[in-house]
């Protein structure tokens, strides 16, 4: 029995390449085939009728009063003033101006402020 004293790979420029002739061509299907014999788990189907959940708000964006103000046509003016920003969908929100108008806390208001780069007017 002899035993090899492990190579460290630093050493061995070699080993550092990678090189797709090392991979066995059949590899690459058998995992396929152990993927396949694992199969897909099936959920359990719930039944959300028979369940009291708590009821809450779904609309969960709340317009701040400086952007209820805006008319349509303030609305379409800063679009195109902000390199014509083009919309579709029904009651689609009106672009803000400024961090504080997204509703967001006074943290994540100051997280903004010291990471974000690019201003809005």
């Amino acid at each position: 029995l002899v035993i090899k004293k492990p190579e460290v790979m630093e050493q061995n420029q070699d080993a550092l390449e990678y090189s797709s002739e090392d991979e066995k061509k059949g590899d690459l299907q058998d995992n396929l085939n152990k993927l396949k014999e694992k199969g897909k788990k099936d959920l359990v189907k719930i039944d959300h009728s028979g369940i009291a959940y708590k009821s809450f708000r779904k609309d969960f964006y709340i317009e701040v009063p400086e952007l209820a103000r805006m008319t349509d046509a303030e609305v379409e003016d800063y679009r195109t003033e902000m390199g014509g920003i083009r919309v579709k969908g029904k009651n689609v929100c009106k672009p803000i101006k400024n961090w504080p108008q997204c509703g967001v806390s006074s943290k994540i208001l100051q997280l903004l402020k010291n990471s974000i780069t690019r201003n809005l007017p």
